[in-house]
């Protein structure tokens, strides 16, 4: 038997795999240890993000940003000693009446918040999006759109299946918006142990470009699936929420075969009465009025099409994995038995399957 261990929440799991077998194991890359303080520090200071005595940063955090991903922000403002707040905009249309459009934009958006708004930051972790191709602090305009902005933007997403870990032309129209008004920003970048690695500011999207650049060295694998997976959504900090966690079985799925054997871990013990209303409001009413509903009928419709046999190593409750046409089981002992003996003789390995960025 060959035992290997997987990312599970904020522990590891193993799972025995009979042998003969040949694995290929696909992984991020990790960096030497860098001075992440003293990069910190810099940044802050080259963006002249030291706000007046007793005031606050208003930081503007990308859309899909988890809870466990602001506690990793918390603890660099921290480190850079800055004193801040997260802006929060409301659903619906700014009652100042701030409105304008985002001229040339591919789709009809108009800006329903000033983004040049005194102290205003705009800050992201970089990595892939299932609604936005890449995530990061350029989508975090999307916060200040006019509701039906916000819409067109979920709508086309659906519709013409925008791209996992792909430039689009969502990122082209934000980043013109962040240029021409030479916003502040401040993007992170983490390896596979969840270390910040890098760290970019600017007042334009450079950034942006820097952090794609670190991102796709570290993440960036040329590996082709085989008929047989095993895949991790890579544990803490993408393993909270079950809906964050999917973007991974999503990957996995949209680069692998049809009808693939796919067995995915996730704990996601967090959140999950918010999930279950979520999904009930995505799949059985047909609603996506946001960007985690929108990402479960985006899942809903690929594995419609390629029809993988998936099976969930997780105690998340039944409803959530039966509304998706999942198996699900709670015990690693059992987790191979959901591959017939005869298709186990070649396996890939996928250790964080959220933050993996397949070739294609």
């Amino acid at each position: 038997m060959v035992e290997v261990w997987l990312p599970y929440g904020d522990t590891e799991v193993p799972i025995l795999i009979p042998e003969p077998v040949d694995i290929e194991e696909i992984k991020g890359r990790t960096l030497l240890d860098i001075k992440i303080e003293e990069m910190i520090k810099d940044q802050f200071t080259q963006l002249d993000l030291t706000p007046e005595q007793g005031q606050k940063l208003r930081m503007v955090i990308e859309p899909e940003a988890t809870a466990k991903q602001k506690e990793l922000l918390e603890k660099i403002f921290f480190t850079a000693e800055v004193s801040w707040e997260e802006v929060r905009f409301g659903q619906e249309s700014n009652k100042e009446s701030f409105k304008k459009p985002i001229k040339d934009a591919h789709l009809p958006l108009t800006l329903d918040h000033d983004p040049c708004s005194e102290n205003l930051v705009f800050v992201g972790i970089f990595r892939p999006s299932l609604v936005f191709g890449f995530t990061g602090f350029l989508t975090s305009l999307y916060k200040l759109l006019a509701r039906k902005s916000r819409m067109e933007i979920l709508k086309e997403s659906i519709e013409l299946e925008t791209g996992y870990g792909k430039e689009n032309e969502l990122h082209k129209d934000f980043a013109k918006v962040v240029d021409e008004n030479k916003l502040r920003c401040l993007s992170l970048v983490v390896d596979s142990t969840d270390r910040v690695v890098g760290v970019f500011s600017g007042r334009d999207s450079r950034p942006w470009r820097l952090s794609k650049e670190l991102y796709m060295d570290l993440w960036e694998s040329d590996a082709r699936l085989k008929a047989s997976v095993i895949a991790s959504s890579g544990g803490m900090i993408w393993d909270n929420h079950f809906i964050d966690s999917l973007r991974g079985l999503y990957n996995v799925v949209l680069n692998g075969e049809d009808k693939q054997r796919i067995i995915y871990l996730t704990d996601s013990s967090a959140g999950l009465e918010a999930d279950s209303t979520l999904f009930w409001s995505a799949l059985k009413r047909g609603r996506y009025g946001s960007v985690s509903t929108a990402s479960i009928v985006k899942i809903r419709n690929l594995l419609r099409e390629k029809r993988p046999r998936i099976t969930l190593l997780s105690s998340i409750p039944h409803a959530l994995t039966n509304a998706l046409r999942i198996r699900r089981i709670g015990s690693s002992d059992r987790a191979l038995s959901a591959i017939p003996a005869r298709e186990r003789r070649e396996v890939s390995l996928v250790i964080n399957a959220c933050e993996t960025l397949f070739s294609r």
